[in-house]
């Protein structure tokens, strides 16, 4: 999109152009590095949603100063709240009104990590016998996971905001992540936290604040961490309100739009 947008930009005469990269793009070829770097030099700005998206393209497209800006994602706050009603409803739909649900919204893709996710929630099931797993989201690895018994898989959904609001906990087992929009949403809806200790996750997690933070790839970590928050309901409560307080005074849609804007109107 990058590539195509900016040559497309050039070619109708755009005179003025922002581009902003999202996601991890450490696995990109000589060639399409090569072809960015030429992009990314031709544009008015760069914005980056995350530090460590920020610090890869200074050191590796060697983009700095006022042609590169960082704008953390953000998300409107009254869409996604904690709403009882709502949490009853949809996990009596599911028959999950006495379980502990622990819920996962993603692509189903290699750099989400679904797999390590599974496993870990496996082992959690063998200890806590009313624990289960909700994965919404579709995508490559659809027909490649090895699901269970007690993990119910909702595939693509448009009600998002509902159904965070049937989660207990919230879980991101990427490897490889900008500033998740998810985990964000997840906090609104005040979700303590369990997310890999990788790209933006640091960013919008506080270990031991509003979430936990654990090594990417490793099952037994995860596994233990969610298991902590299940025997710790008062911590849950207390990092699902200092979620939401983050997301409202730091990631609102409201302060995202007026930087982006703020942008636009300076070139």
């Amino acid at each position: 999109a990058l590539l195509y947008g900016v040559i497309a930009g050039k070619l109708a005469g755009a005179n003025k152009m922002v581009v902003t990269q999202h996601g991890s793009i450490s696995k990109e070829s000589k060639k399409m590095r090569f072809g960015l770097k030429r992009v990314l030099g031709a544009v008015n700005k760069t914005v980056a949603v995350s530090k460590d998206i920020e610090e890869y393209i200074k050191d590796t497209y060697k983009i700095n100063g006022n042609k590169l800006e960082l704008i953390i994602n953000g998300i409107d706050e009254e869409i996604y709240k904690k709403d009882e009603g709502k949490r009853k409803e949809g996990r009596k739909k599911l028959g999950l009104e006495d379980k502990f649900v622990i819920g996962h919204v993603a692509r189903l893709s290699p750099e989400k990590d679904q797999k390590t996710l599974i496993e870990a929630f496996s082992k959690v099931a063998k200890e806590i016998g009313k624990a289960r797993l909700v994965i919404v989201g579709d995508g490559p690895l659809r027909d490649s996971l090895k699901l269970q018994d007690k993990v119910l898989f909702l595939g693509a959904r448009n009600d998002i905001p509902e159904l965070m609001n049937m989660f207990d906990i919230f879980v991101l087992s990427s490897v490889r992540e900008g500033t998740s929009l998810t985990l964000l949403e997840a906090m609104a809806t005040e979700l303590p936290i369990v997310a890999t200790n990788v790209g933006g996750n640091p960013d919008v997690v506080r270990d031991g604040v509003n979430g936990l933070l654990v090594p990417p790839g490793n099952p037994d970590i995860l596994a233990e961490k969610m298991a902590y928050l299940y025997k710790n309901p008062e911590l849950r409560d207390k990092m699902g309100k200092a979620g939401r307080k983050r997301v409202v005074e730091e990631f609102s849609l409201s302060r995202m739009a007026e930087s982006y804007a703020k942008i636009y109107r300076e070139i």
